[in-house]
């Protein structure tokens, strides 16, 4: 064999190693909220009358007007490569907008102009209409509407972004929607039927939440079937 064959062979051996090792480096936090309580991953950060209640494996989250708002926000930064997918109903948003992806701090609602900056990569959805944002801090004359807003059909609906590197991308029920560069490193995913406590109102349902990555901190469950993230605990499962 050449010295260029054998060359090209190393340097193929070394991306599958490297490759996998990412998949194997990759953890995945799945709540299908089957639990009365939710995980102590999960920080809900809640302003005026809006609430959440969880029953038959979902959850709902409720916010019945101004200033109300509501933030589902996963504990951990997520940093390097990290997916989420969360399927949605939003039937029932009176036609205001919800809004699930990352953002560069794990914030309470709060008025809309003091909340755009911080959005990283987010869809915002409806019951009538989807729209991606690909923002990395920029003001919002400068967001990339990566896609622009459209109809979809009422009823659920699954959301996924994927981060592999320097690039995002957004899916919507398992097809490819849009793609772009993005340079934010560090996250926090939220997920809200109402981030703004200056507009909006509404109710949606969450069938489910699964964040994987190299930084994602799984969830466990202990001997008595109740949610556990010591790491006491955690070390049992890896």
């Amino acid at each position: 064999m050449e010295t260029k064959d054998i060359l090209r062979v190393f340097l193929a051996v070394c991306v599958v190693s490297i490759t996998f090792s990412k998949v194997l480096a990759a953890k995945t936090f799945r709540d299908d909220f089957d639990a009365k309580e939710l995980s102590d991953l999960w920080v809900v950060k809640i302003e005026g009358k809006a609430s959440y209640k969880i029953t038959n494996g979902q959850m709902m989250q409720t916010s019945p007007g101004v200033p109300d708002g509501i933030n589902l926000c996963y504990s951990i930064p997520l940093t390097g490569d990290v997916v989420y997918e969360v399927k949605v109903d939003a039937s029932e948003l009176d036609g205001n907008y919800g809004h699930l992806g990352f953002f560069d701090e794990m914030l309470a609602p709060m008025v809309n102009t003091d909340m755009h900056p911080h959005w990283v990569d987010v869809f915002y959805c409806d019951k009538d209409e989807k729209a991606g944002i690909l923002n990395d801090g920029k003001p919002a004359a400068n967001w990339n509407r990566i896609i622009p807003h459209a109809p979809i059909d009422k009823g659920w609906h699954v959301w996924k972004i994927e981060v592999n590197g320097k690039r995002a991308k957004f899916f919507l029920d398992g097809k490819l929607a849009a793609e772009d560069d993005t340079i934010v490193t560090d996250r926090y995913f939220i997920i809200s039927v109402d981030p703004y406590t200056s507009h909006y109102f509404g109710a949606w349902t969450i069938d489910y939440v699964e964040l994987t990555g190299e930084s994602v901190v799984p969830l466990a469950v202990d001997s008595d079937g109740k949610l556990a993230t010591t790491w006491g605990v955690l070390k049992a499962h890896f």
